[in-house]
């Protein structure tokens, strides 16, 4: 799971992306790969607040309690 944080992640992610690709391809492993776009906002109008908000409806609770050992053989 790749989750990319908009606007500002998208080239990072991409390119992360395209590395697991090219790892998999190389190690002859199937590396499933999900991408996830969310965007955050931490301003209200012009002040910046101390919380963040993810900005659309996208329910991420399908991510709790998920780590990178989650899906390791």
């Amino acid at each position: 799971m790749v989750l990319c944080v908009l606007k500002g992640g998208y080239k990072f992610c991409a390119d992360l992306v395209e590395f697991i690709k090219i790892l998999g391809r190389n190690s002859n492993k199937y590396l499933e790969t999900r991408v996830e776009f969310i965007r955050l906002k931490s301003y209200l109008n012009d002040q910046s607040t101390e919380e963040l908000h993810i900005i659309g409806n996208r329910d991420l609770s399908f991510l709790r309690g998920k780590s990178t050992r989650d899906h390791e053989e």
